[in-house]
C-alpha cells in the first residue's frame, strides 16, 4: 500500500504526501459527485503544473469520467471551442487561465504536447503506485492518447489505446466501465481512420454489455449501444445499425438530460438514412436536429454540416453542397479550394464535391492532390477509406476526360480499397464502386465485364431492406 507519510508530489514549495493526496482524492472524488459528474461525462481541467490536476484526474477516474484539459496558453476563442466540441460539462481553472475561461480554434502544437508530457508523468508515476491500480492508471493512457492523437502521432496514439484496454482488462477489481470506456475509445480511434471491421470487433463487448445494463451508470449504455451501431452503419449494415439505436434510444428512456448523446444517436440515423436513399426522412429530421442543437446549445456542430452537404449530393443538388462547404470554409478563414498542404480528407472531399458539381478538372487535381498527401503520409495505412474515395473520384474524373487506361487504374485501386474497408457484401459504397467500373467497362465496350460488375452491385443492394432512388437510377443508368 506504501507508507501514508511518504512524499510523492513537490511542486515548488508545496510537498503532499501519499496519505493526504488519496485524502484529495476521496474529497474531488465527492465533489464532482454532488456536481453530478458521472460515467461517461467529461470535465475540463486549465491547471498550470498543479497536483490539483492529478487529484482530479484520479477522481474523474474512480466516478468513470473523463478529462479534457485545457492549455492555460489557449486563447479565449480556442477555449470556447474546445469546450463546446469536447461537451465538457464542468470546467476547472485557476488564476494563470482565469482570463480565458469566458468562453472556441486550433490548439497550438506545443500546448498538445504539453499534456501529453503531463500524461506521460502520470502513467510512469501511477504504475508505481499499485494501491491507485487500474482504475487510475488505465483513464490516463487514455489521456495520453488522445494527446498523442491530437499531435498526429497515429500509431503512438493507437498504441495507447490498446495498452489502456489491456490494462483494464486484466485487473479483475476493476469495474466494467473502465473495460467498456478503453473499448469505447479504441473502436473510435480506428473507425475515424477507416478501419471499420477492427472498430465493429472492438466495440461488441461494450454493446453486449450496455445494453443489459439500464438503469445504471447513467447515459454510459446508451452511448456504447449507439457507438455500436455508429459501427455497422460505417461498415455497411444500414438496417441492422438502424435497428440498434432503437436499442440505444430506449436505454434512454426516462432520462430528462443527455441531449448530446440524443443528438449523436439521431444523426447517425440520418446518415444511415442518407444511404438508403430515404432523402425526405433525413432532411426533416436534419432540420430538427439543427433546431434542437440551438435549444439545447450544443454548440458548433460540423457534423450537421457534413450530413447536409452529404444529403444534396446525393439528391442531386451538389452545387448546393459545394456552395455551402465554401461558405463554411471561408467563415473559417479559409479559401474555397483546399491547397495542396491541407488534411487529405478535406482533400478528398472537395474532389468529390467538385465531381458531383460538374467541375471534372478540378475534382481530378484535388483528388491528385489528396491521393499524394496520403502516399507521402507515415501513417499511410490510417487514411484507407479516404484513398477509396480519392481515387473513385479520380476515376471517375479521368473517364469523362478520356483518360480510359489511366481512370482504369484508378478504378481497379478504388474498388479494391472499398473492399478492403468496407463488407465487400453489404455496403453500399461497395457496391457504388462496382457501379463505377461498369461506367468505364461499358465506355470500353466490354459488355460482359459491365453486366458481372452491375451484377455485383445489384447483389448487394439487394441485401438491404431500402435502397432509394438514386442508387437504382445510378445502376439503371450505367
Amino acid at each position: 500500500m506504501g507508507d501514508p507519510a511518504e512524499t510523492i508530489f513537490v511542486v515548488g514549495d508545496e510537498r503532499v504526501t501519499r496519505g493526504a493526496f488519496e485524502d484529495r482524492v476521496a474529497r474531488a472524488k465527492a465533489l464532482l459527485a454532488g456536481k453530478g459528474i458521472g460515467p461517461g461525462d467529461k470535465i475540463g481541467i486549465a491547471y498550470r503544473n498543479r497536483v490539483q490536476f492529478f487529484e482530479l484526474m484520479a477522481a474523474a477516474g474512480q466516478l468513470g469520467a473523463a478529462i479534457v484539459p485545457i492549455a492555460w496558453r489557449l486563447k479565449r476563442d480556442e477555449v470556447r471551442y474546445l469546450v463546446a466540441d469536447s461537451g465538457v460539462k464542468l470546467v476547472f481553472f485557476d488564476e494563470d487561465s482565469a482570463s480565458q475561461m469566458s468562453g472556441p480554434d486550433a490548439i497550438a502544437l506545443e500546448d498538445y504536447e504539453k499534456a501529453r508530457d503531463a500524461a506521460q508523468e502520470a502513467i510512469r508515476w501511477i504504475e508505481h503506485q499499485p494501491s491507485l491500480g487500474a482504475g487510475i492508471l488505465s483513464p490516463t493512457i487514455i489521456l495520453l492518447g488522445e494527446a498523442q492523437l491530437g499531435l498526429g502521432e497515429l500509431d503512438a496514439a493507437e498504441q495507447s489505446f490498446r495498452k489502456a484496454l489491456a490494462v483494464a482488462r486484466s485487473h479483475n477489481d476493476v469495474a466494467p466501465i473502465y473495460i467498456h470506456t478503453s473499448e469505447r475509445m479504441l473502436a473510435n480511434f480506428l473507425r475515424r481512420h477507416g478501419r471499420f471491421r477492427e472498430s465493429l470487433v472492438v466495440i461488441q463487448s461494450a454493446y453486449t454489455w450496455a445494453r443489459q445494463a439500464k438503469g445504471s451508470f447513467g447515459v454510459m449504455p446508451a452511448t456504447l449501444v449507439g457507438e455500436y451501431a455508429r459501427a455497422l452503419i460505417a461498415y455497411g449494415h444500414l438496417q441492422e445499425g438502424l435497428d440498434v439505436l432503437e436499442e440505444a434510444e430506449s436505454l434512454l428512456a426516462g432520462m430528462d438530460d443527455a441531449p448530446e448523446v440524443r443528438a449523436a444517436l439521431r444523426l447517425f440515423r440520418v446518415q444511415a438514412w442518407i444511404e438508403q436513399g430515404r432523402y425526405e426522412q433525413a432532411e426533416r429530421e436534419l432540420g430538427q436536429l439543427k433546431a434542437f442543437y440551438l435549444a439545447a446549445k450544443l454548440g458548433p456542430a460540423p457534423t450537421l454540416g457534413a450530413a447536409s452537404r452529404a444529403l444534396h449530393s446525393a439528391r442531386g443538388t451538389s452545387d448546393e453542397a459545394l456552395r455551402a462547404w465554401q461558405s463554411e470554409r471561408a467563415q473559417n478563414n479559409k479559401p474555397p479550394r483546399p491547397e495542396a498542404g491541407e488534411p487529405p480528407r478535406v482533400l478528398s472531399e472537395s474532389s468529390w464535391l467538385h465531381l458531383r458539381a460538374g467541375q471534372i478538372e478540378i475534382a481530378r487535381d484535388q483528388a491528385l492532390n489528396a491521393i499524394s498527401a496520403i502516399e507521402a503520409h507515415r501513417y499511410r495505412d490510417q487514411f484507407k477509406d479516404v484513398e477509396a474515395q480519392a481515387t473513385q473520384v479520380q476515376g471517375l474524373a479521368l473517364l469523362q476526360m478520356g483518360d480510359f487506361d489511366a481512370a482504369r487504374m484508378a478504378l481497379d485501386r478504388s474498388l479494391d480499397l472499398h473492399r478492403q474497408v468496407y463488407d465487400p457484401d453489404r455496403s453500399l459504397a461497395v457496391a457504388d464502386a462496382w457501379a463505377a467500373m461498369a461506367r468505364l467497362q461499358v465506355r470500353l465496350g466490354q459488355a460482359e465485364a459491365a453486366a458481372s460488375a452491375l451484377a455485383a452491385a445489384r447483389r448487394i443492394q439487394a441485401r438491404h431492406v431500402l435502397v432509394g432512388l438514386h442508387h437504382r437510377q445510378q445502376l439503371d443508368a450505367r
